[in-house]
């Protein structure tokens, strides 16, 4: 198990195979969860959620809040992490 709290770790995991996924905090991004799940779940693979946190970021992304700052960023990503590891573990 990964102490890095955004990793999700698949327990059969290939050494090597990871998937780095990006965030912006939209559900547009986050359409994307399904599908990673599955292909990881497919290749025994890790899982990296991944926010960039930008210089002066905008407001709004795909008209919805933007995470503007790390510690905005590491919840939201421990939030899709938790969600994630539920959907696993069940």
């Amino acid at each position: 198990m990964s102490n890095d709290p955004n990793k999700i770790d698949n327990a059969n995991t290939r050494p090597g195979i990871k998937f780095l996924v990006p965030l912006d905090g939209s559900t547009m991004a986050e359409s994307v969860l399904d599908t990673v799940e599955l292909f990881a779940g497919y290749f025994h693979a890790d899982v990296m959620l991944l926010h960039i946190i930008e210089k002066n970021p905008p407001a709004e992304i795909h008209g919805q809040r933007h995470l503007r700052d790390i510690s905005e960023a590491e919840e939201y990503l421990k939030k899709i992490a938790d969600i994630a590891k539920k959907v696993d573990s069940g």
